[in-house]
């Protein structure tokens, strides 16, 4: 899809797809500099905000957001233990060989 004048792209956060019970999924996403010859004619604009619950807050699938018959696909947890498993998982892959 190609952007459209006016319009926004926003990327979720992995809480969304918990709290969403995956009806909203993130997606993979990275940043990439154009190449330096077509810097000064780029009119790409990046603002990042990031913002997380209390590390106590519970997270788990709304209710509003499980559809009748189907089951939580995420197990309620406190932010801070999510945050850590995908701190955890992230500095184990860049020690890999």
């Amino acid at each position: 899809m190609s952007p459209q004048p006016g319009q926004f792209a926003i990327n979720i956060g992995d809480i969304m797809p918990v709290w969403s019970n995956d009806r909203w999924v993130s997606t993979p996403h990275r940043v990439v500099a154009p190449p330096a010859s077509d810097r000064s004619r780029s009119r790409r604009h990046s603002i990042v905000f990031f913002h997380q619950p209390d590390p106590d807050a519970r997270i788990a699938p709304l209710p509003a957001c499980i559809a009748s018959g189907e089951t939580a696909h995420y197990p309620p947890a406190t932010y801070g233990d999510h945050w850590r498993h995908k701190w955890l998982s992230t500095r184990q892959q860049s020690i890999l060989p």
